[in-house]
């Protein structure tokens, strides 16, 4: 018998959390790829150079502007992925930055060319995750894991992932 994770290993996690009258919610259930397997290769690439203005006392760009940054690059991955903006909004869904981690290794300088690579590392039924890391040269300067929860335009609230979304960002 095993006790560790080999890749390729479909893992499934179920949330539940305590209901007022003692019995437990169901919150939800996600399956997909060992995540230590660390998903699709990294293959859309947004490519920017920090202005002046986003560089701070310390010489660096300043923390506020990596998660502008990660916009710009999602924006990126769904366009070259062929679902742009535009696209969500016709299927009547937007997505909205549920979590963000960001792993600082070592700041990016004014006029340095930073390369973000983009991936997804999983797909729910109402949200997806995708990695970033922004990079000069080899270097990963920092990690980056979004959680994107799916919500309909309507204001209804969150919905399923569109099909067509799933099958673009997979």
């Amino acid at each position: 018998m095993r006790t560790l994770l080999e890749d390729g290993d479909e893992v499934t996690i179920t949330a539940t959390a305590p209901a007022s009258s003692g019995s437990r919610i169901a919150l939800g259930e996600v399956s997909g790829p060992d995540p230590a397997s660390r998903g699709a290769p990294m293959t859309t690439v947004y490519e920017f150079t920090p202005r002046y203005f986003e560089v701070d006392m310390q010489g660096v760009m300043f923390n506020s502007w990596y998660l502008g940054y990660v916009d710009e690059a999602m924006n990126h991955f769904i366009d070259a992925r062929g679902v742009p903006y535009a696209r969500w909004q016709e299927l009547g869904v937007d997505a909205h930055l549920a979590h963000a981690d960001l792993d600082w290794k070592v700041g990016i300088g004014f006029g340095d060319r930073v390369q973000v690579p983009v991936r997804t590392t999983r797909i729910g039924t109402k949200s997806f995750t995708l990695e970033f890391e922004f990079r000069r040269g080899e270097e990963v300067a920092c990690a980056v894991s979004v959680v994107y929860v799916i919500v309909a335009t309507d204001g209804s609230g969150t919905t399923a992932i569109p099909p067509e979304i799933v099958t673009a960002i997979s």
